[in-house]
């Protein structure tokens, strides 16, 4: 009854905001769509309750989107704590740190794999990776690459923008360099 109630709070919730009711229910999980304008935030303000966690996955389009926004969100259950919202971004880098493959994967796809899309993407993804390994000193890597400090420049602000990575962040650094481990580790590996 009382994942009923839930859902049915869920779905005004939904109907207040103009938003389309998609609901589902399932053992104790009640699922939703949710457009990317909408914040999980703004639902979960209305749903907070004892024992109640909210767990929401990236935005995609497409039914394929759909179903990896869910799958997204199902792989947070186990890192929920009760009474929590949480977004798979904010969740991301802790479950990397913890070993989680399917996390790593993410991790790498979300800073290389738009890249790795576009033409020369191999070498801007390299780029990358040497740069963030050299501590991000742009004369050791010119020198490693055996490339001219403008043509560095230039990959490196070409990076930027096709992957929509804002390199002065710190925090997208050490994702840079979290990456570069994760992927020698990789391939020592493989070895």
């Amino acid at each position: 009854m009382r994942r009923e109630r839930m859902a049915e709070r869920l779905r005004q919730r939904l109907r207040f905001l103009s938003l389309s009711p998609l609901t589902s229910v399932s053992l104790n999980h009640v699922c939703f769509l949710l457009p990317q304008q909408c914040a999980g935030e703004r639902i979960w303000s209305s749903l907070k309750e004892e024992g109640v966690s909210l767990a929401v996955g990236q935005a995609y389009s497409g039914i394929e989107g759909v179903q990896r926004s869910y799958r997204e969100a199902l792989s947070l259950l186990t890192y929920l704590s009760p009474n929590t919202f949480r977004a798979y971004e904010s969740l991301l880098l802790p479950r990397v740190l913890m070993g989680d493959k399917e996390a790593q994967s993410a991790l790498l796809d979300k800073l290389l794999g738009g890249l790795k899309k576009q033409r020369n993407g191999d070498v801007l993804c390299e780029t990358l990776l040497v740069w963030a390994q050299a501590n991000f000193h742009l004369s050791k890597v010119a020198k490693t690459l055996n490339v001219h400090p403008k043509t560095l420049r230039y990959r490196l602000t070409r990076a930027s923008e096709l992957g929509a990575l804002d390199l002065t962040d710190p925090d997208t650094r050490f994702q840079l360099q979290l990456a570069s481990h994760l992927l020698s580790f990789r391939d020592k590996k493989n070895l």
